[in-house]
Order: C-alpha cells, then structure tokens, then sequence
C-alpha cells in the first residue's frame, strides 16, 4: 500500500508495491488530479479575500509622508497651517514639531513672527548633526531647522527648542523686512547688520519665553536666565521701571551687545564672509562688497516688534556708537588687510567704477585693556599693521 499524501509530493516514480518496484498507479493519478482542482476552486474564491487582507496590511504599515501639514492655534485664537518636514519618517520628531509650534504661537510674541512664516509657507523640521546649535533659519528654503539631538541628549531640550523657535522665526520676519547678510555688503554694513539682526532675535526670543513662564512654562524662561543674563537684567528692570512694549524692546535688544561671548563668536562668522566677500574677480566686482546701509536704514528695518520700529528715532546713533560699532584690535586689523586685498584684487580685474572697500574705517576698535579707539584714530594703526603683515608674508 502507499500513503496518497506521499505519493502525491514526490516528483519522481511512485512506488506502489511493497518489492520496491517503481511504477506509476491509475489511484495516485487520480488522486493528483482531484487536489489540484479543489486547489484552483479554492484560490478563485480566496483571492479577492486575500486581495482585500493585503490592501489593509499595507494601510496599516504606510510609510508617513516627509512633507505633511499641520494646524495649530495661535494667541489670539487663530487657526493656522503650517508644513513639517520629517526625514526621519516617524511618530516622534513630528509630535516634538507640533508640540514647539504650539508653545510658540501661543504666545503674543510668537505669534507675531510665525504667522507670517507660516502664510509664507514656511516649512519647519529637525535635523541632526547640528552640534551646539538649537536652531537655524534658511533663507533659500524659507525653512527653520531645529536641533533632533535637543530631545534625547541635552537637559531641558525641548526648553531650548520652544523658544529658539521663535528665534528663527523672527529671523525669517527680518528677510521679509529685506535685511539678512549678504556678500554684496561691505564690511561695516555685515558687521553692524549681522548683530543688530542677532540682538533682535534674541529679544524677540525673550519676549516668548517671558510669555511661555506666564503660560505656565517656567523652564523656558529658566533656560534664558541662565543663558542670557544681561539682556534678562535689562528687560526686567525696564518693567520695574514701567517701560512699555517698545521701550523694554529696546533695552533688551540692546543689552545684547553687553554680553561679549556672543559678539566674539559671531564677529568671527562676519569676519569670514567679510574676506570672502573681498576675493572679486571680472564677474562679481561691481556686486561683492558694495552693498552699503546706514545705521539708521538698518533700525528701521531689522530693530521691529510688531510694525514698531522700537529703536525710534535714534536708532541710527544707537547703532553706531562706541559699543555696539567696536571690533577687536584683531578683527580691525584683518579687516584692514582684507581691504588691501580686495583693492589688489580690482586692480587685477581691471574693473572701472569700483571702489575697494574701506568701510571697517567707520567702525570703533575695542581695545583688550576695554578702553575704545574712535574711528579715525584707529585707521592708520590698522593700516600699517596690515601694511607690516603683507611684508611678513612677502
């Protein structure tokens, strides 16, 4: 006898005596047959079925978009629109996005920055390998790039997150205003746009993060006390004098300038593209370096909370005097030696109607003793320096 499940499965001779020898039986045929066909009636009935499975497996297991919307309300009660990106294709960064959005805009201040951003289709995300820094406004993309690593590896993360948020939008807020760095400004100009632009943010910032402590956010505000102890001395004692919106604006925005680490460390970003500015050629000399704002021009449409110029009328003088128009002995003497090159450079050019860029020669130096160089004072120092550095080099 042989076993019809056996038989059925092997692919060569059946065996259907018990002496061994092969040959094929009429019952193994037979049976063949009948499971074949009960095979092919099953799977017409079960394929629509099976059809319909799949198509809800794979509902479920959907890869979510990396560009999705999102709303949120706003202080004032408003519901708006804006764009997440998510690279990382997951639950969590999103959720963090939506959960900073709605911190923000649910302050006045926030509100104010990220409207606009967000009717401009501004789009906001996370991103890693941003080292020390919480947050990043890209002109180009009209995007705000928020830190990933700020949710899992740095105390108080989402603190930072929330109110650098706000930061960024109002940087955005400035490039619709048409002030944001660019290689076309002389020297000078990216200096004083460049911190007046970073005053402003991190006012705004403050603002927000006051705002969020009434909220019932009090870390926010904590991380900023411990991060921007001069601008929070100077907001708080202009409430305690009865400054209103605007006039503790100002005095926030600047006592930004008090606080030297963070001018020497950006100073060094405006020094860079100062001297990459410098470097002309045929092509670009009548753009590089030209661009030229006043002190007053650059108030009025960077130093605004709301459509408050906050800066008022003395704007223009507040921004250039000996604080907040001073480099380092350093910073003028390279800047002095970037103009030489940059002279040399359109000379090479042959380029009519350009002049090379002395600017740095309305700036102030600030000595390492504190003390304060004025401008003209400062001009010949500078120039035999770079003058003795070029022989050096020679």
């Amino acid at each position: 006898m042989f076993s019809k499940t056996a038989d059925f499965c092997k692919k060569g001779d059946i065996k259907a005596f018990a002496s061994g020898k092969s040959g094929k039986t009429a019952l193994a045929d037979k049976f063949r047959t009948k499971v074949m066909a009960t095979a092919i009636f099953l799977s017409g009935i079960a394929a629509p079925t099976l059809n319909s499975a799949f198509a809800q497996q794979r509902q479920k297991i959907q890869i979510r978009p990396r560009v999705e919307n999102a709303t949120c309300k706003t202080a004032s009660g408003e519901t708006l629109t804006y764009r997440i990106y998510n690279p990382f294709n997951d639950s969590i960064h999103a959720a963090c996005i939506k959960k900073t959005v709605d911190a923000a805009v649910a302050t006045p201040t926030g509100e104010a920055v990220l409207k606009p951003f967000m009717q401009k289709k501004g789009m906001i995300a996370m991103r890693e390998g941003m080292g020390n820094t919480v947050g990043m406004y890209h002109i180009n993309s009209n995007s705000i790039y928020l830190n990933a690593d700020f949710i899992n590896y740095v105390e108080n993360g989402m603190a930072y997150l929330k109110s650098s948020l706000v930061h960024e939008a109002a940087h955005a807020k400035q490039n619709y205003a048409g002030v944001a760095l660019d290689r076309s400004m002389n020297a000078a100009t990216m200096f004083r746009v460049g911190r007046a632009l970073e005053a402003d943010a991190n006012m705004h910032q403050l603002f927000a993060a006051k705002e969020m402590a009434a909220n019932g956010d009090s870390l926010v505000w904590k991380v900023m006390e411990n991060e921007k102890p001069t601008m929070v001395k100077a907001m708080l004692e202009a409430q305690r004098n009865g400054a209103d919106r605007a006039q503790t604006a100002k005095a926030a925005m600047l006592a930004y300038y008090e606080d030297d680490r963070y001018i020497s460390i950006y100073d060094k970003s405006y020094l860079e593209l100062a001297q990459g500015a410098g470097y002309v050629d045929a092509d670009t000399a009548k753009k590089r370096s030209q661009t030229n704002l006043t002190p007053a021009q650059i108030a009025a449409k960077a130093c605004v909370m709301g459509k408050t110029p906050y800066l008022g009328n003395e704007g223009g003088v507040l921004l250039s005097d000996s604080l907040r128009s001073a480099v380092s002995e350093e910073v003028y003497e390279q800047l002095a030696q970037t103009s030489l090159q940059h002279e040399e450079a359109l000379k090479k050019c042959g380029v009519t109607g350009v002049k090379a860029d002395v600017s740095y020669k309305t700036l102030y130096v600030r000595r390492k003793d504190g003390t304060y160089l004025a401008p003209q004072k400062a001009v010949q120092t500078a120039v035999n320096a770079a003058v003795r550095n070029k022989a050096a080099v020679r």
